[in-house]
């Protein structure tokens, strides 16, 4: 527990499931006490290199696609790292199709993966 004065703050983070806070103020008349849970709502998504556990000469990167409906992606992220296996997205609640796809010198997009799809709560 971190005392902090009537005007003070304090910071947790980042969050990687979902937790409960507690807050508990004590003073000459008593103590009262107010909790909140805050949910996460992340989906992680992994993959492999096109060839399997190495990457390719000439992958720059990968493509992150997801949206609300199979196969129409509404959003996209590059992620510019050509050993990235995995990331994390934090989506509002419904469920989301995701694939990945290879990005080569000069930003050329490779095939799409299958699709996944998960249902966030």
């Amino acid at each position: 527990m971190m005392p902090i004065t009537p005007s003070g703050t304090a910071t947790r983070g980042p969050l990687s499931a979902d937790t409960t806070f507690t807050l508990t103020c004590t003073g000459p008349g008593g103590s009262a006490v107010s909790s909140r849970s805050v949910m996460t709502r992340t989906a992680r998504l992994s993959w492999l290199a096109p060839n399997g556990d190495t990457t390719p000469d000439g992958v720059t990167g990968y493509r992150l696609f997801y949206g609300t409906a199979p196969r129409t992606y509404g959003s996209q992220l590059d992620l510019n790292d050509p050993d990235a296996r995995s990331h994390t997205l934090s989506l509002s609640p419904g469920t989301f199709y995701f694939a990945v796809a290879p990005l080569t010198v000069g930003g050329a997009q490779g095939a799409l993966s299958n699709e996944a799809s998960k249902m966030i709560r």
